[in-house]
C-alpha cells in the first residue's frame, strides 16, 4: 500500500471523491467521525484532527482507508486514490 502522510484537509478531500462524509458533532474531543455507504452498509472510521492543516501519519491514513474500504484489497488502487480519480480500478496482475 502506498504510504503517504497527508494533511487532514487534503485527506478528506481525496476521500470525499469516494462518498466519504465527515459527520459533524459525532466525534469525541479531537476525533472526527467519517462515514461511507458501501452496498447498503455504513462504514465508519475515527480520524484524529487537531486542525484542518494538521499532518496525519501514514499509519492513520492507511488504517482509515482500510476501514472505509478505500484500499487495493477493495479495488481502489493507491495511485487512483492519491490522484483523486474515483472509479479507476486496480490494474490486473
Amino acid at each position: 500500500m502506498g504510504r503517504r502522510r497527508l494533511r487532514y484537509r487534503e485527506f478528506l478531500k481525496l476521500a470525499s471523491h469516494y462518498g466519504v462524509l465527515e459527520l459533524p458533532g459525532r466525534g469525541k474531543g479531537s476525533e472526527r467521525l467519517w462515514a461511507r455507504e458501501v452496498s447498503g452498509r455504513r462504514l465508519t472510521a475515527t480520524v484524529t484532527c487537531h486542525g484542518a492543516g494538521t499532518e496525519l501519519g501514514w499509519g492513520l491514513v492507511a488504517a482509515v482507508r482500510r476501514r472505509l474500504e478505500l484500499d487495493p484489497a477493495h479495488g481502489i488502487a493507491d495511485d487512483a486514490f492519491y490522484e483523486g480519480e474515483p472509479g479507476r480500478a486496480r490494474r490486473p496482475r
